[in-house]
């Protein structure tokens, strides 16, 4: 059970370092935000910060192609 607590608290930690990394990657072509946004609210656009459309589209485009071509 202690080896088990010790795995999951140790998995939980690099799952944050690892999205605290990819959200310094900053987005092609996104610089600072300009006056229109909403003051310093909105600083860096990373890839991380994209969430889970780019995934959901993919799959579901995947889906509709195979549907279409009848396999």
């Amino acid at each position: 059970m202690r080896r088990e607590l010790a795995r999951r608290i140790a998995f939980t930690i690099g799952a944050l370092l690892l999205f605290r990394l990819g959200t310094q990657v900053p987005f092609v072509g996104m610089g600072a935000p300009g006056p229109s946004f909403s003051g310093e609210h909105v600083v860096r656009f990373s890839i991380f910060a994209l969430g889970i459309l780019p995934y959901l589209t993919a799959a579901s485009s995947s889906g509709l192609f195979r549907w279409y071509r009848g396999a």
